[in-house]
């Protein structure tokens, strides 16, 4: 079973049902009180009006959405924000695909780069994607790459 979900989000926003074994790939639906919608990130050339089906940033709203970040109101600034209609929402950096079931499936990342000790910058997504040993959605830099 999988699911998605962050610190932002008091860890969770998504959760495949209990009897879908079959799919890959992919976090589930939506928890009961969450909403997921996606927005066009232009740079990394994802849109909501993608064919088959739409891509875009991740953002989540319901009751499980943290106030912001501690002493850090320009950051909360920054990620967070409420709509028209009073919800609050969180801007994930995950890019995510809608499936056609309901479900979203993680595929990118707007902020995939990590700066090491030494000041180099390598990009973690290829890391998590291509060696199966990483099981977890958190990769720590150390001077070296391990898992937690």
């Amino acid at each position: 079973m999988q699911g998605y979900g962050l610190t932002e989000t008091c860890a969770q926003a998504t959760l495949m049902e209990l009897d879908d074994n079959l799919s890959t790939g992919r976090v589930g639906t939506p928890c009961q009180g969450v909403q997921i919608r996606l927005v066009n990130w232009e740079e990394g050339n994802y849109r909501v009006t993608d064919k088959p089906r739409p891509r875009g940033e991740i953002l989540i709203s319901g009751g499980n959405i943290t106030a912001g970040y501690f002493k850090q109101p320009e950051k909360t600034a920054e990620e967070y924000f409420v709509d028209d209609k009073g919800d609050r929402w969180f801007k994930s950096g995950d890019i995510g695909l809608m499936e056609e079931d309901g479900t979203l499936k993680i595929i990118d990342r707007k902020k995939d780069l990590v700066k090491l000790q030494f000041g180099e910058y390598v990009r973690y997504w290829p890391i998590r994607t291509q060696h199966p040993m990483i099981l977890t959605n958190h990769i720590s830099a150390w001077g070296r790459w391990r898992a937690c």
